[in-house]
C-alpha cells in the first residue's frame, strides 16, 4: 500500500516537473526512475508503461540514446505481454528513431516494419488510441521508417514512404499529425538535397504552428 501511494505521487509529480522545469530536468528524471523502481516492486501496476514512455522520452531528449533504447525495449516487452497493441506501436517507433540516432539504422527498419505491420492490422479503436503519443501513429512509423530506408541505402523507397506518410496524415487531417509527418519529410529532402522541396515542406509546417499554436 506504501509502495502504491507513493507512485501515484510520483506518476502526477512527473509531468509537473517535465512542464515547470523541462524534460531534461534531473528532478523530473529522477522522478520516473523512481516511479519505475516503484512499479517493478508492485505486481504490475497499470502505470507502468506510462511511466517507461515518459523515461524513454526523457532519455531521448537528453541524448542519453542507449537509456531511451532500454526503456522502449523494456515497454515493448511489457505491451505485448499485456497485450496493450496501441502502447506497442509506439515504443516500437521510439526503440527505431533511437536505433537510428545509435547509428543503427537496420535494427531501427525491422521495428519500423513491426510498427507499420501492427498498426495497419489494428481496428479504428486501436489506431484512435495509439495517437496518445500525440499524433497518428500510422503516419509516424511510416516516417520513421523512410528515414530507415534512406540510411540503409533506399533513397527512393524512402521517398514513397514519405509520400504515404504525408498522404495518409492529410487524409485524417489531424493537425499534430500534419505537422510531424511535414517535420519528417523535410529533413528527408534535405538528405535527398532536394532543398526547394525541403522549404515547402518547413513553409507548411509554419503555416499549421501559426494556425495551431504548436510549441515545439
Amino acid at each position: 500500500m506504501k509502495n502504491q501511494r507513493e507512485l501515484d505521487l510520483q506518476f502526477v509529480l512527473g509531468p509537473c516537473l517535465i512542464a515547470t522545469r523541462g524534460p531534461i530536468a534531473d528532478a523530473a528524471l529522477l522522478t520516473f526512475e523512481r516511479a519505475r523502481d516503484l512499479c517493478e516492486r508492485l505486481q504490475e501496476p497499470p502505470e507502468h508503461l506510462n511511466v517507461l514512455y515518459w523515461l524513454a522520452v526523457m532519455r531521448g531528449v537528453r541524448g542519453e540514446l542507449r537509456e531511451a533504447d532500454v526503456a522502449t525495449s523494456a515497454g515493448i516487452d511489457l505491451a505485448k505481454m499485456r497485450g496493450d497493441q496501441p502502447a506497442l506501436i509506439n515504443f516500437l517507433r521510439g526503440s527505431a528513431l533511437a536505433l537510428i540516432l545509435m547509428g543503427r539504422p537496420g535494427d531501427a527498419l525491422a521495428r519500423t516494419e513491426e510498427a507499420v505491420a501492427a498498426f495497419n492490422a489494428s481496428d479504428d479503436r486501436t489506431r484512435i488510441a495509439s495517437r496518445a503519443a500525440g499524433q497518428d501513429a500510422g503516419v509516424a512509423g511510416q516516417a520513421v521508417m523512410a528515414w530507415s530506408l534512406w540510411f540503409v541505402g533506399y533513397p527512393d523507397q524512402a521517398e514513397k514512404q514519405m509520400t504515404a506518410a504525408l498522404g495518409r496524415a492529410d487524409e485524417i487531417a489531424h493537425p499534430r499529425t500534419q505537422a510531424y509527418g511535414l517535420y519528417y519529410a523535410s529533413i528527408l529532402s534535405i538528405l535527398r538535397g532536394e532543398f526547394i522541396s525541403a522549404r515547402l515542406h518547413a513553409e507548411r509546417y509554419l503555416s499549421l504552428y501559426e494556425t495551431h499554436g504548436f510549441g515545439l
